[in-house]
Parts: C-alpha cells; structure tokens; sequence
C-alpha cells in the first residue's frame, strides 16, 4: 500500500473564491458549488533528463482518497469528484480552475452532517490511458465540487493547515505492469528490461530506438513509426488550360 499527501513536493491543494481567483494557500478549502476545489497529488517521482517517467507503477486498481475536516451542521453534503484528463497536467491556477479543464466524473459521494472525516473510492479505469502514457508527468488532479446547498459546505484541512498529517491524501495498491521475468531479452546482456510504450512487449533497453512520430520518446523497433509527413501542395495538372470544347 502507498500513502500520497498534498504536503509533498508537485502536490497541491486549494480552491477558487468567489471572485474566480486561484487560492493554493489557506489552511482550510470550503467544498462549495460556488468556490470549486482542486487537489493535486503527486504519485511518481522518478523520471528521466527529459521529464519521461522512469519504470512508472502503471496500475493502480482505485485511490482511496481521505479528506479530514468538518462537515455541515445538520446538512448532508454531495460532493462530486472528478478527474482532469491530461497526461500532464499543469498546476490548478486562477486560469487553470477547477471545473473549466474538461473534467471526467467518476463518483458522487455524500458527506453526513458534523462528520469530522471522509473516504471517497475514486475509480481509475479512466484514468488508465492517460497514466500509461509515456508523457505522464506523475501528477493525479481532482476536482471536486457540492451539489446543491451552498449556504453551508464541508471544511477541509489543507496541506497548509497547523497540522500538516491532516492534509488530503491518498492510499492505493500500486500493481507493477510488469512483474518478474527470469529469462528474456535482456537476459546475458548489459541492459534492463522494458516494455516498449507503444507495443507493451518485452525488451532489452539497448534495443530501443528513438521513434520517428513522437519526439523524444524510445520504442521497439516493431513499434517505430516516422516523422509525420509535411502537407505537400500538388498542382492541378488541368490548372490554368484552356479547354475550348468545355
């Protein structure tokens, strides 16, 4: 099991106010339909020279996602949450808001009145072609919203609050792609083992090759695709002819 926190380094946490301007730095978020928040988390480090994630966790069955604050005094809160689909996304700013990114639902979750804590299982079967990819820059962005009452909302802690271990986090089961192999084509070699990012097939890392398509990213030779051709003008062989039968 891996715990991920809004306090760590690429992570964060916030809301718009109700003038629509970013605020990453109160000590507590108000879920509200009118102030959309945005919680970020960073759940990869590791990745190369050129930003490219190096031997990245590719499945991650759910994220159990804890929020710890106070909720409604006697109202029940429905906060929906959702995903921004991007391999990689930027930072939430007043330009980049919770809400305006093209967001993806995946649950709706009531908050019971006074509760002090809530877990909300965020599915990630939609998030899979975007974590895969090999520009993935290792960030999870979630935004959240109430819906309905907007006199009253859930308090939450923020990464910026007196105690930092109250933050946002996340809990997940991080499941190799690929698990173990004993012989293989990096077997006897000076080489690692990958997977090629466009066939998902085993190889030895020096068999790589830097692909034609997409600019800075290595694949198998099978999997190597060239440079999009440049659109070509080609003349009407008939232009500028006069046809006198026509």
């Amino acid at each position: 099991m891996a715990i991920y926190t809004t306090t760590a380094t690429g992570a964060q946490d916030g809301n718009t106010t109700i003038l629509g301007v970013w605020d990453g730095a109160a000590a507590a978020i108000a879920f509200n339909s009118l102030t959309p928040t945005g919680i970020q988390f960073a759940v990869h480090t590791a990745f190369d020279s050129e930003g490219r994630p190096l031997d990245p966790v590719l499945v991650y069955p759910s994220f159990v996602l804890t929020l710890t604050g106070t909720g409604n005094p006697g109202v029940d809160s429905t906060i929906t949450t959702s995903f921004v689909p991007e391999t990689a996304p930027e930072p939430y700013s007043t330009t980049l808001a919770p809400g305006s990114r093209n967001e993806v639902e995946l649950a709706e979750t009531v908050w019971p009145a006074a509760a002090t804590s809530l877990e909300i299982t965020v599915p990630t079967i939609l998030m899979f072609e975007y974590l895969k990819n090999s520009a993935w820059n290792g960030i999870i962005s979630l935004s959240f919203a109430t819906v309905g009452n907007v006199l009253f909302s859930p308090v939450v802690h923020s990464a910026e609050a007196a105690d930092p271990t109250l933050a946002p986090s996340i809990n997940t089961t991080e499941v190799a792609f690929h698990t173990g192999q004993l012989e293989g084509p990096a077997f006897g070699r000076r080489a690692r083992l990958r997977h090629g990012p466009r066939t998902g097939m085993p190889l030895a890392s020096d068999q790589l090759v830097r692909d034609g398509y997409v600019e800075g990213m290595m694949v198998s030779p099978e999997g190597w695709e060239p440079e999009d051709p440049e659109d070509k003008y080609v003349p009407n062989p008939l232009e500028g002819v006069l046809d006198d039968e026509t």
